[in-house]
């Protein structure tokens, strides 16, 4: 028997079949592809989906009037630095707060001087925490409190501490 050379010489009816086989064997890989990707969109939509018990805490001093972009910056510093805590102190904690969504709550002060106090109470509550102070590159001195962290946590624990601040807005 000899094998076509070229496409031109390919019989139809073998063609047609090969196209048919490639085409079903395409179907059925991708509806086992497409029902496992709809499975974990639906165990991580369900996680996301729940009421959080768990939560982070940023607490941004308003008294140095930074833009947005600025507290934004000092805010991701902050949960890089609760993250790192969080994995070497109670990576039980961080797992599940991942696994819930990663809730924020942002906070704010008036000064610095308020984070010694709220430093203390996070500490009764052996709360995971963290102090940024700016490098002064850009818009305000170098060594200013920009940001405090707390978490994550419980957000009764949480609350207890910084349940009588208002709300960043």
């Amino acid at each position: 028997m000899n094998l076509p050379t070229s496409f031109s010489e390919l019989p139809v009816n073998i063609f047609v079949a090969g196209l048919c086989v490639g085409y079903l064997i395409g179907i059925i890989f991708c509806r086992k592809k497409s029902e496992n990707t709809n499975s974990e969109d639906t165990k991580q939509s369900e996680l996301q989906n729940e009421i959080p018990t768990h939560t982070v805490a940023l607490i941004v001093n308003s008294s140095l009037k930074m833009g947005k972009g600025k507290i934004a910056a000092q805010c991701g510093h902050a949960i890089i630095s609760l993250c790192k805590k969080a994995n070497k102190n109670s990576k039980k904690l961080l797992k599940e707060w991942i696994e819930e969504g990663q809730d924020i709550t942002l906070f704010t002060v008036n000064s610095s001087e308020n984070f010694d106090d709220l430093m203390q109470m996070a500490e009764m509550e052996s709360l995971n925490q963290c102090v940024i102070a700016d490098a002064g590159r850009t818009q305000i001195k170098s060594g200013s409190l920009t940001v405090m962290g707390l978490g994550p946590a419980d957000i009764e624990t949480i609350n207890r501490v910084v349940g009588q601040l208002p709300l960043y807005l």
